[in-house]
């Protein structure tokens, strides 16, 4: 196929014939152009339109720095800060920042900065044809506070608001890569599980919040220490700087235990908490944040096992204690079952009358490869473990079991006193137990008496009394164990059911060459007398000791100056024995 085209000259008609394939060419290169010029001026015509449909504040500086053009959006941000005009919007060092980014040849800048309320995110882009900005405008305020709030969560506890322990290790952390020197402490409530076992989660929370906020308070404006964290459960922390000295470690700890030594009240319930504090400095025990909070722990497990409420510093020496203590501890959960305790016996005298009117039932710990263990090695164990529980169980039914024998055997009715650890003093199964002990052996209650640390009865008075007077209810008698070494007040004393006051042998032990101990001792014994309670004297070993509780009234002892405890069978001979020996006065 041809295509023809006519021309005239003149009179002549000239037909040029052009090929059909050259045709097609020239109107496809005439359709691209064409369409390309189309899509060129929707395109302009788009952009033209985009700053006014955009939801973000869009803003067109010229090279002046004076406001070109303004979208919608931008108009309405003013408006809501109340501005009629968006100039309003931009932060006040905009010109300052300008001219960097023009020196720089930049071509963004972004940043954060406030107007009232918003927070605003601006982000700057230069026009080098026009030397004007493009300013885009963002309202962040929102999302800013919701980081803030995840970050406040990651770092702090939810219970107390206190800077949490991945706060306190990152705290450490950079004071140990700054070269910095202080010292890690670790604080645990004393005796806390029994707030838990006894009145339940909800009261124990209340009562880590108020102790919360009075370690809060204690450290609050003080520049030399850092504010307190929870660390985990009933564990608080604090890193404090340049603690080294002794008086600064000694002044601590004793803010610390004055601050605790008013009640707490919860539910109308007066209740009394310590603490133990274990110390690790820095840098010499330990490199990085776990040694030291470990070394700290160590510390602080030494506190524990002392009866807590007091503070300790870390030596090397106690890394090694410690796994003696973790073995121990790993042991004395099977010695129950293996028949490893057995309990011996001290006798209790009547000085009138030089009879044995009592014994008190001590446990002893048989181990395979240690041969006999200290109490003082293993009783805080099983204290801090639990493992208290299940051994004060034992002791019960057993010391129940072998006065009801003695008794059986033909010997006097005599007293068998049972000490009742403060974790035990917390369960709620102990009554239940105790009645157990009797029903079991057949031994009638009032040959049974259960010694209280004046401690366990002091940490929950209105639980304590409620318990007591069960117990007194049914004819078993009571003593308060340890008297002078608590914080009982004569108030709490008078409302006790108690039988009879235990002179702590600390005091016993030293009357003799200290006069403030032997007037300790007097007091506590014309106390008793006067509240009509028994008293009794423990850890006597001499006789200048024996003379001088005579002395003092004291009618009731026990010690090694009448012999150390003794097995059951050795018990049941002395006991014989008085029994055939006649009366006398001492």
């Amino acid at each position: 196929m041809r295509v023809g085209t006519r021309a005239r000259l003149g009179d002549i008609v000239i037909f040029v014939v052009l090929p059909s394939a050259v045709l097609f060419v020239a109107i496809a290169v005439v359709g691209f152009f064409l369409v390309a010029r189309v899509r060129e001026i929707g395109e302009r015509q788009r952009l033209a339109l985009f700053p006014e449909r955009n939801p973000t504040p869009v803003i067109r500086l010229n090279a002046d720095g004076v406001i070109a053009y303004a979208n919608p959006s931008a108009f309405t941000m003013a408006a809501a800060l109340g501005a009629a005009s968006p100039m309003a919007l931009l932060p006040n060092d905009l010109t300052v920042r300008l001219e960097k980014l023009r020196q720089s040849q930049g071509a963004n800048l972004r940043w954060e900065y406030r107007v009232g309320a918003w927070l605003i995110d601006i982000s700057v882009h230069r026009l080098e044809e026009s030397a004007g900005f493009h300013i885009y405008l963002s309202d962040v305020t929102e999302r800013r506070e919701a980081e803030a709030q995840l970050e406040f969560q990651a770092f702090h506890d939810a219970l107390t608001n206190l800077p949490n322990r991945r706060a306190f290790e990152k705290t450490v952390a950079m004071a140990l890569e700054e070269r910095r020197t202080g010292a890690v402490l670790l604080l645990s409530v004393d005796r806390f599980q029994a707030v838990v076992d006894t009145l339940g989660y909800a009261v124990a929370d209340r009562v880590l919040c108020d102790i919360a906020d009075r370690l809060a308070l204690l450290t609050a404006g003080d520049p030399s220490t850092c504010c307190i964290h929870r660390f985990d459960g009933e564990l608080f922390s604090a890193l404090v700087p340049q603690f080294d000295a002794p008086n600064e470690f000694a002044s601590f700890a004793s803010r610390v235990a004055g601050e605790m030594a008013a009640p707490f009240v919860i539910h109308g319930r007066e209740m009394f908490f310590s603490f133990s504090i274990g110390v690790a400095h820095f840098p010499q025990d330990g490199a990085d944040v776990s040694e030291l909070l470990r070394n700290a722990d160590t510390a602080l497990q030494s506190v524990k096992r002392r009866g807590g409420r007091g503070a300790v510093r870390y030596i090397e020496a106690m890394s090694t204690r410690a796994l003696e203590r973790l073995e121990v501890e790993h042991a004395l959960r099977r010695a129950v079952e293996r028949d490893e305790l057995e309990l011996h016996y001290q006798p209790q005298l009547d000085l009138a009358s030089g009879r044995i009117v009592g014994v008190e039932a001590l446990v002893r710990w048989r181990h395979p490869m240690k041969g006999m263990v200290s109490p003082a090695d293993f009783i805080p164990i099983a204290e801090e473990t639990g493992a208290i529980i299940e051994i004060g169980i034992w002791i019960l039914a057993t010391a129940c079991a072998e006065n009801r024998r003695w008794q059986e055997a033909g010997l006097p009715p005599l007293v068998m006193a049972v000490n009742i650890s403060p974790r035990q003093f917390a369960d709620p199964q102990l009554p239940q137990t105790v009645l157990q002990a009797l029903e079991s052996s057949g031994l009638a209650p009032q040959w049974l008496e259960l010694e209280i640390t004046e401690g366990a009865a002091m940490h929950d008075v209105d639980a304590a009394i409620t318990v007591l007077h069960a117990f007194k209810a049914i004819g078993i008698g009571l003593s308060m164990d340890d008297f002078g070494t608590g914080y009982s007040s004569l108030s709490y004393l008078k409302r006790f059911p108690i039988d009879r006051l235990k002179v702590d042998q600390s005091f016993v032990r030293h009357m003799i060459d200290e006069p403030t101990d032997a007037a300790i001792v007097r007091s506590i014994i014309v106390l008793g007398h006067s509240l009509d309670l028994g008293v009794i004297a423990e850890g006597v070993e001499t006789q200048a000791q024996l003379s001088l509780l005579t002395k003092f009234g004291c009618k009731q002892v026990q010690g090694y100056v009448f012999g150390r405890p003794r097995p059951a069978a050795e018990m049941r001979a002395l006991l014989q024995e008085h029994l055939a020996r006649p009366t006398h006065a001492s």
